[in-house]
């Protein structure tokens, strides 16, 4: 296999190779350009030749070029997928079924999704145990909470993440020669109104996590 072949499949495999949307400023078609780029073409080795004082052209190992490729062609082709496919117990877990899928899912969904959305997804996967920080000698027995408590605790909790999430922001804003003291109450309500994207049930739980996390 020739150098200019060998830079036709890495051109074939670069056009074909699936685009990592979670990092797309480091991307594995970028690698391989720049194998590509730092190969000479073949003219460059001619036209040393043919020079007064011959410049050695860099040497390349087209048997373990090729066998790179093949590794490549073998990924991009889903070979070792094929000729070993996995269980679907192992795809579903007992456990956890839709771990998979739902993870799956998420690195689908991540690279579109804005920070508010980030937020709300995280504060919507806790769990009664993922609020507390300081674990505790002895477990006290549940706490019967209303779900009028558990909304405002709630509401207090996602105020607090959103002002972290937006610190830097909110700085400039109160430092703005506009913002009032009458500006406070309206900044509130306006981040009050991500509730909206939380259910009730979903709101009541978190507020309940964020209580018993307190105790």
């Amino acid at each position: 296999m020739s150098r200019a072949q060998v830079s036709k499949h890495y051109a074939r495999i670069i056009s074909q190779w699936p685009v990592d949307r979670l990092r797309p400023e480091v991307t594995f078609q970028n690698l391989l350009r720049k194998r590509i780029e730092a190969a000479p073409p073949v003219a460059d080795f001619s036209r040393n030749l043919a020079a007064e004082k011959p410049v050695d052209a860099p040497r390349v190992d087209v048997a373990r070029e090729t066998k790179q490729i093949n590794a490549l062609y073998s990924l991009l082709e889903n070979r070792y997928s094929k000729e070993y496919p996995t269980t679907p117990g192992l795809l579903k877990p007992a456990s956890i079924p839709d771990h998979y899928t739902n993870l799956a899912r998420e690195i689908e969904e991540t690279p579109d999704r804005s920070w508010f959305g980030n937020l709300v997804k995280r504060m919507k996967g806790m769990q009664p145990s993922s609020a507390s920080t300081s674990p505790s000698p002895a477990t006290p027995p549940p706490r019967h909470i209303k779900d009028s408590d558990a909304e405002e605790a709630f509401t207090s909790f996602y105020l607090r993440k959103v002002t972290t999430e937006l610190a830097e922001d909110l700085d400039k804003l109160r430092s703005a020669q506009d913002f009032i003291e009458k500006s406070i109450p309206m900044l509130v309500d306006a981040l009050k109104q991500g509730r909206s994207c939380f259910t009730k049930d979903e709101r009541v739980s978190i507020g309940r996590s964020a209580v018993e996390s307190e105790v």
